[in-house]
């Protein structure tokens, strides 16, 4: 696996709630891209705990949004905007035994709407959560010019 660069890092507006590394209250969630997929471990903290050592569900939700967005940004070359989240929360995720694993990869595509398909993993690789991301995404053009995509070059190491 390869790291993904955050090229939006030293940037004066960004406090991003997902993957910040200067946002205290949020998921500082750090990207890797592994052939096709993008992947994250993070590992939950207290503070995220919906009830009884389990991962919030919205938390999750956070999860999932993010790295589709991610996913958008790095392989389809361009930005977008999140229109729909179809989360299956199929088993509870402990915040007690350690990092999660999330996965995505391409679903579909329908015009302008990329679907992002999403899996969360446990700490012991059993699946807990499953998603399909929808978002609207512009032209590359667009998005560099409107939204200040560096385009997918900047998140690869050289």
């Amino acid at each position: 696996m390869n790291k993904v660069i955050n090229p939006w890092i030293g940037s004066a507006d960004y406090h991003c709630f997902g993957c910040s590394p200067g946002n205290k209250k949020g998921l500082r969630m750090e990207f890797f891209s592994d052939n096709s997929e993008i992947v994250c471990k993070w590992t939950p903290e207290a503070e995220f705990e919906g009830e009884g050592g389990i991962l919030h569900g919205g938390v999750q939700a956070a999860l999932i949004d993010e790295i589709a967005n991610w996913y958008i940004q790095v392989f389809c070359g361009t930005v977008g905007a999140t229109v729909k989240l179809d989360i299956r929360y199929l088993h509870p995720v402990s915040i007690k035994n350690g990092a999660i694993t999330l996965h995505a990869s391409f679903g579909s595509r329908r015009k302008n709407i990329v679907t992002v398909r999403v899996e969360l993993n446990n700490s012991a690789g059993s699946l807990c959560t499953t998603a399909h991301a929808d978002f609207f995404t512009v032209s590359p053009e667009i998005a560099e010019r409107d939204y200040g995509y560096p385009g997918p070059d900047a998140y690869l190491e050289s």
